[in-house]
């Protein structure tokens, strides 16, 4: 019905019940007629032929929900209305808005999980689809603002959803490793648990505090000597602050584990969809909210291999999981900013990146919260 309302005529066009029943079955929906790119995706996503890859009612109305600028102004009681107070809208309301209204559902940035098709014989680029991201309540403008393990003050995270209150909060557990790359000069990242210190080539120390490592994005990296976390046995959860310079044409990795022949999971930037990723190889999970250059951003990458998950968080709030049975081997270096592919490093990554913590469990959403407390 969405397509039909949007261009006035069906997506998989007319014709004989049998004809059409094929098409649907079959073939891909036509949307060359939807003008908006959103839109398009979204109806993408709604018309997969695999249901598991379909939206929830949830997952549409946080994704068609943008704030309301139509939404009327009413006077306060007692006082006569002035310019823009007429009790009525300002403008039309779009479909998606009078959409999210009626159903009365929270008003929340828009985002999207959809994303072109994958380019073959590279698992960083496989199709790995967003199947599970439940709603929140909470609007972008209550995100909670972080120092420490966090940005620096001023910096506003970028995310579909915002942080939940400080009810959900959990007390953080140690991690067995943590890099500030707060230091100021020098080759060496220490590491704040103690243990695993890692050797900076390439990178451009902040020269204010919160700002953290910048990165050139074609031969930054910080690398330890061996291996941080077991990623073919156990659960796992890396977090980091990342900021974009650009958005690049092409994939970007923020953490990775190198393994022989390529990484053991990568929390990045998918060009395939243009959101942040979780990924392991040929499997990812991506975000509903969109990358902004220049905004810091908290990702969180949980392998949970009791669940058989992959969850992504961005800025505390899960934004996606998939399904993940089959954990990767991979005992090279613990690297920040790049992954490894076809034994060589690869997807550098242009910006700065800040406060990468590692645990060797799957964290709570509350705990993970915790991490972007002051």
């Amino acid at each position: 019905m969405l397509a039909f309302a949007a261009t006035g005529t069906g997506p998989f066009g007319v014709g004989s019940a049998p004809a059409m029943l094929y098409r649907v079955a079959y073939e891909p929906p036509d949307l060359q007629g939807v003008p908006d790119p959103e839109l398009r995706a979204l109806l993408a996503d709604c018309l997969a032929k695999e249901p598991a890859l379909r939206p929830t009612p949830q997952q549409i109305l946080r994704r068609v929900a943008p704030a309301a600028p139509w939404a009327p102004r009413m006077p306060a009681a007692g006082r006569p209305a002035t310019a823009g107070e007429t009790g009525g809208p300002t403008r039309p309301a779009t479909l998606a808005e009078m959409f999210t209204q009626y159903a009365g559902a929270p008003l929340t940035p828009p985002g999207s999980s959809g994303g072109r098709a994958s380019a073959p014989g590279d698992p960083r680029r496989s199709m790995g689809r967003d199947v599970m991201a439940p709603a929140t309540d909470v609007h972008a403008e209550e995100a909670v603002p972080a120092s420490g393990f966090g940005p620096a003050s001023g910096c506003s995270p970028v995310s579909a959803g915002a942080v939940p209150g400080p009810g959900s909060v959990s007390a953080v557990p140690r991690p067995v490793a943590a890099w500030r790359l707060d230091e100021r000069s020098g080759t060496r990242a220490t590491d704040a648990a103690g243990r695993h210190h890692a050797t900076a080539t390439a990178v451009r120390w902040a020269t204010r505090h919160g700002e953290g490592a910048e990165f050139n994005g074609f031969s930054s990296e910080v690398a330890t000597e061996g291996a941080v976390i077991d990623t073919a046995r156990g659960s796992f959860t890396v977090g980091a602050w990342v900021r974009l310079g650009v958005i690049p044409p092409h994939f970007v990795t923020a953490v990775s584990q190198d393994g022989e022949e390529t990484s053991g999971f990568y929390l990045q930037y998918s060009s395939d969809e243009g959101r942040w990723a979780f990924a392991r190889p040929d499997l990812r999970v991506t975000s509903m909210s969109v990358p902004v250059a220049g905004a810091w951003t908290h990702l969180t990458g949980v392998c949970d291999s009791v669940a058989g998950e992959l969850r992504l968080f961005v800025n505390g709030v899960q934004e996606g999981a998939i399904r993940d049975r089959i954990l990767i081997w991979s005992e090279g270096p613990f690297v920040i900013g790049r992954g490894r592919y076809g034994r060589r490093p690869v997807d550098h990554f242009p910006g700065s990146i800040k406060d990468v913590t590692v645990f060797d469990r799957a964290l709570t959403e509350g705990e993970i919260v915790g991490l972007l407390q002051p």
